[in-house]
């Protein structure tokens, strides 16, 4: 189903970007993007401060490298890529044998007190960024980065039914407005755990979410019936009014003749009142209602967390109920029993490729079940998952140790790149090397997958990172 999908990676938009990028090369081999109106090189003084990237091999994204590429950087975002690009006056340089997008991690939790990540009370309408811990978890961000993760998305309360809405988060260190920098997204889609209890309580969790999301479309639907009925009354009002300062003249007269025969009379003058419609009643407010209506309209996703094929089958079966939503399965331990289905759903899958007691709990290895469902055609995210709080810096490792598992080895990079910034809706920031988009980058040794390749430098927010 379409409306499930996040199949970015051969979308039309970017196939008529990849035309355009290679007309540019054809035209212009020294220039391969470049930020309109911004020259690839520039005399005299820098008015920011500039950095150019030397990489033997650019890996633009998952299936599109340029040898020999230069990438200009200034004001923290990607100026200009291309081949003989000149170096602007005052510009720092690096260099690397392969440049490639920084990794994302979407199944995280680091930068979460202890606390947040074991509550239980947590509703729809919870943000975790309101228990963010940036300062003392600070080891933990350094050693991420160390393994190439640039951003990731967090998640607390997952003994909830409704953990919350996760956030997401760079990496890097950022000094003394560090919350303001760090955070990329307040409201990364919802958390629904769907792992305890028997069958019956699992499937019971699948069936109350999409309730709630259905009873969200109705809630927003009673809002946009109230703005529609308010704005009709404030129209009939402003007639009303209108009509009034028009005939005001002719009513006062009517008025004071009235009057002047009432006292004529001996009577009591009793003014006529003005009745005027009632406004609307706006719905009542209810925070969580407000949180599953975004869902249903696919303002934000929904990720669910399920293993077992009951549940996951049970998600399946209530797609075409949940209509525009943005439904992410998370986990999926036994996602390779219905690999088929899922794909041709289009339904996308965050697996945690390290987590090695999988195996003994579930029968297959998560990296063999990585393989099958991309054989399968299921459109495929890595995360950490909920192991070690280390395992965020293990990620690429172990997404490395996938193709060695027979994964499509640009598969598994755009794992880690395009897909889960797609996911987030951070993909006009992250998840590629283009001009415009944010100098997330990482400076390697050798292919971003490869099992020796080391991480030589981080550049963050167009800032190179010292790495621990």
């Amino acid at each position: 189903m379409p409306t499930h999908a996040f199949r970015a990676d051969r979308s039309p938009q970017l196939l008529w970007a990849a035309a355009a990028l290679a007309v540019c090369s054809l035209l212009s081999p020294s220039v391969l993007g470049q930020e309109p109106g911004a020259p690839a090189s520039a005399g005299g003084a820098a008015p920011e401060t500039q950095l150019v990237v030397r990489a033997g091999r650019l890996v633009v994204r998952p299936g599109q490298v340029i040898e020999g590429a230069q990438v200009l950087i200034r004001g923290g975002r990607i100026r200009a890529v291309g081949t003989q690009l000149a170096v602007p006056e005052g510009a720092q340089v690096l260099e690397a044998p392969v440049v490639c997008a920084g990794f994302l991690d979407v199944w995280s939790q680091i930068g979460l007190d202890p606390a947040v990540v074991a509550d239980r009370s947590a509703t729809a309408a919870t943000r975790i960024a309101d228990g963010l811990d940036l300062y003392s978890q600070g080891y933990l961000f350094a050693e991420a980065l160390r393994g190439g993760i640039t951003a990731v998305r967090s998640q607390g309360a997952l003994p909830s039914r409704f953990s919350g809405q996760g956030v997401a988060l760079r990496t890097a260190p950022a000094g003394e407005s560090e919350r303001g920098k760090r955070v990329l997204d307040e409201t990364a889609g919802l958390w629904v755990t769907a792992v305890d209890g028997d069958a019956f309580d699992r499937i019971e969790s699948i069936e109350r979410f999409v309730a709630a999301v259905e009873a969200g479309r109705k809630y927003r639907e009673g809002q946009v019936k109230f703005e529609r009925e308010l704005a009709e009354w404030k129209k009939k009002i402003a007639e009303e009014q209108a009509k009034l300062e028009k005939e005001f003249k002719n009513a006062k007269k009517k008025r004071d003749k009235a009057l002047a025969d009432a006292k004529e009379k001996g009577k009591e003058f009793t003014e006529e009142k003005y009745k005027e419609d009632k406004a609307p009643k706006p719905p009542r407010l209810d925070r969580d209602s407000e949180v599953f209506a975004q869902i249903a309209a696919g303002e934000q996703p929904a990720f669910v967390q399920a293993d077992r094929v009951p549940e996951i089958r049970a998600l399946l079966a209530a797609l075409p109920r949940l209509g525009a939503a943005r439904v992410v399965l998370v986990g999926a331990a036994e996602a390779h029993l219905c690999a088929y289905e899922l794909a041709e759903a289009g339904l996308p899958v965050i697996l945690a490729p390290g987590d090695e007691q999988a195996a003994s709990r579930f029968g297959i290895h998560p990296l063999e079940r990585a393989a099958a469902l991309e054989r399968a055609g299921v459109y495929l995210l890595f995360g950490s998952g909920p192991g070690s709080p280390y395992a965020s810096r293990d990620l690429p490792l172990a997404a490395a140790r996938a193709v060695a598992f027979g994964m499509d080895a640009e598969s598994a990079l755009a794992a880690l790149t395009v897909r889960p910034a797609r996911l987030l809706g951070l993909e006009s920031d992250l998840g590629s090397v283009e001009v415009g988009k944010s100098a997330d980058l990482l400076l390697l040794s050798g292919d971003p997958l490869a099992s020796a390749t080391q991480v030589q430098a981080v550049i963050a927010n167009g800032q190179p990172v010292p790495l621990p």
